[in-house]
């Protein structure tokens, strides 16, 4: 979707694969995070506070994305880490 040339996913399309490999889909609100890099963020974030990769912390998020980026992206990205889960 990013460079024009897949079509954007859609709920039943994440509902779908999902059922295939006998799990479940995580949603970040597309209307609270409008910007599709920061939906990474958000996602990122979920993922950690639910600890569902083996290891990976927020605090890993926030350096990794301090190595990324500066300014007010850095700050608008953290502000998603530092969100309670939704």
């Amino acid at each position: 979707m990013r460079l024009g040339e897949a079509l954007a996913a859609v709920a039943a399309d994440a509902d779908q694969v999902a059922a295939l490999r006998h799990g479940y889909a995580i949603r970040v609100g597309r209307e609270a995070v409008p910007d599709p890099r920061m939906q990474n963020t958000a996602m990122l974030a979920a993922l950690c506070r639910r600890g569902l990769v083996p290891a990976l912390r927020l605090e890993h998020a926030r350096a990794a994305l301090a190595d990324l980026m500066s300014g007010a992206a850095l700050e608008a990205n953290l502000a998603l880490l530092a969100e309670p889960s939704r």
